[in-house]
């Protein structure tokens, strides 16, 4: 018998350490993959992994329990996993994944899938590549949590917001339509009791000159509420022109000097070289006098500073939206008042919001309107006992700054017109004044109450007419399809339309066929007239 070489007998002296140490080394990995597994358990999370090479997946029980089964389900291929996704979300979902596996940056996607008991659950999931050691692509691993609950609550939450801000819409528009109620009513009594007058005047043989201006007034203060509450929806834009604020705030400083009372000094910083804004004179105006006056408010009863200054500034890209690029005009108006809490400050755009009494106006939220409809925006900075800063910034317009007075002649400066006039109303009373004033202003008159009846009457004699002064909104047939239907008949046919709304909005109607001009209601009859005489001269 052969004596065993060295070699043979090289570690024979015990038992072989190598199984021993491939058992330690799987030991230690099952606890750590139990506690692993515990660990996503804990944390409400399932595991995943997608081999690329033969397609296959493997996924942990918990993870099995998200998609809603408690046994393994019958596949654990891609194409049954990615069926389980709501059609809606999946192309999020395969965009995600090819975006693991083009190698991009760990995608994390929220999506939502219907389980076998039909339940729609919000799934939350995190995905990353796993390379070989050559840097193929081996799998896809993941992490995927269900935040149904999260979801929920944070509906449940959108919901609870919504419904507050509703509410809070509700009570403004209430207080709103409350102030606006109080202001119309006070101008009804004024005009009524002046009719009353004048009536009672005429009975006794006397003029009721003083009376019918009564009335005069009245209704130019009711047209500027009707403007106010166009500036506070953002769609008040009316005459626009190329204006200089710094001018019209020299020009207005006498009335902004009587605003403020006699504590508070007003201190101008104006630039004199500031370029134009496109903007409506007396809303601008308005807006001013809002802002100082609030300021002055603010300032109260002791000695304090209201300043008012203008200058250019560069716009910055990353400047909220609502203003163009390029240059842009700002206003600032500042003053050593008690200053804002951060409340105070969530409200003071409110219509009729107010720290010192109830309804005093349309207010602050007007001068936000204004701000809009110019494309503009505002700014606030404040803290109490710090004074405020109200800070507007407009786009600086390329036109040269032009005269702001209006050319409308007095009547008895005009020659006397000529021509026959289509008037179509729905109101009787604006349809027969309308007709009075044209009448003795020497046109001939033809009167219609409403679209359909305009047509019908034009459509008899087209080339008769050579106007038609018409109300845009009526019913049965509005004035814009009685336009286009007049228009159809006769091409060049003159229509001057009348509407309560802006000339801008009531233009974006027409896109190819437009009426002749457009007369924003209510209006003055000088301007009317003023309007039909160049019309029909232009013939």
């Amino acid at each position: 018998m052969d004596a065993p070489t060295q070699g043979e007998n090289a570690g024979t002296t015990g038992p072989s350490r190598e199984p021993l140490m491939d058992f330690v080394e799987q030991e230690r990995l099952r606890i750590s993959e139990r506690r692993l597994a515990r660990a996503l358990v804990a944390a409400q999370m399932g595991s995943w992994e997608f081999n690329l090479n033969d397609m296959t997946a493997v996924s942990s029980p918990y993870l099995e329990r998200i998609f809603g089964y408690d046994s393994p389900p019958p596949r654990k291929d891609f194409d049954f996993s990615i069926g389980l996704v709501l059609p809606e979300d999946r192309p999020a979902v395969e965009q995600g994944l090819q975006d693991a596996i083009g190698g991009r940056p760990p995608a994390e996607i929220e999506y939502r899938i219907r389980r076998p008991d039909g339940q729609v659950r919000w799934l939350h999931s995190y995905c990353e590549l796993e390379t070989c050691a050559d840097g193929k692509p081996r799998a896809l691993c993941g992490l995927i949590r269900d935040v149904t609950a999260q979801k929920e609550k944070e509906e449940r939450k959108a919901k609870r917001e919504q419904s507050q801000q509703e509410a809070q819409r509700l009570e403004s528009l209430g207080v709103l339509a409350g102030g606006i109620a109080h202001d119309f009513n006070n101008i009804l009594g004024g005009i009524q009791n002046a009719a009353e007058l004048a009536e009672r005047k005429i009975s006794a043989g006397a003029a009721p000159t003083d009376d019918l201006r009564t009335i005069n007034k009245a209704v130019h203060r009711a047209a500027a509420l009707c403007k106010l509450m166009l500036a506070y929806s953002g769609r008040g834009r009316f005459e626009l022109k190329n204006l200089s604020l710094s001018r019209l705030i020299e020009e207005t400083t006498p009335l902004l000097k009587l605003s403020i009372g006699l504590r508070s000094e007003l201190r101008l910083d104006l630039d004199p070289a500031l370029p134009a804004v496109e903007a409506d004179s007396t809303q601008m105006q308005q807006l001013i006098i809002n802002l100082v006056t609030n300021a002055a408010e603010a300032v109260g009863e002791v000695d304090g500073v209201v300043s008012i200054r203008t200058g250019v500034e560069k716009a910055a890209p990353e400047r909220e939206s609502g203003a163009q690029a390029g240059n842009r005009v700002f206003l600032e108006v500042s003053d050593t008042g008690c200053g804002m809490s951060p409340e105070t400050q969530a409200r003071i755009f409110d219509p009729f919001f107010t720290t010192k009494f109830i309804g005093r106006g349309l207010g602050l939220s007007a001068v936000q309107g204004i701000v809009r409809g110019h494309r503009g925006v505002i700014d606030v900075r404040s803290s109490p006992g710090a004074g405020s800063t109200f800070r507007v910034v407009f786009p600086a317009s390329a036109g040269a700054i032009e005269d702001r007075g209006r050319d409308v002649a007095p009547a008895a400066q005009r020659t006397r017109g000529s021509g026959r006039v289509l008037l179509v109303d729905d109101d009787q009373a604006i349809r027969d004044t309308l007709a009075e004033l044209l009448k003795m202003d020497g046109f001939k008159v033809v009167t219609a109450i409403d679209g359909g009846h305009a047509i019908d009457l034009f459509q008899a004699d087209p080339e008769s007419f050579d106007l038609v002064l018409m109300d845009l909104t009526m019913p049965r047939v509005d004035g814009a399809m009685a336009f286009l239907q007049m228009r159809r008949m006769r091409e060049n046919a003159r229509v001057i339309l009348m509407s309560g709304y802006t000339e801008e909005e009531t233009a974006s109607r027409f896109k190819e066929s437009r009426p002749h001009a457009f007369l924003m209601k209510p209006f003055n009859p000088r301007m009317m007239l003023k309007l039909v005489h160049g019309a029909i001269e232009a013939k």
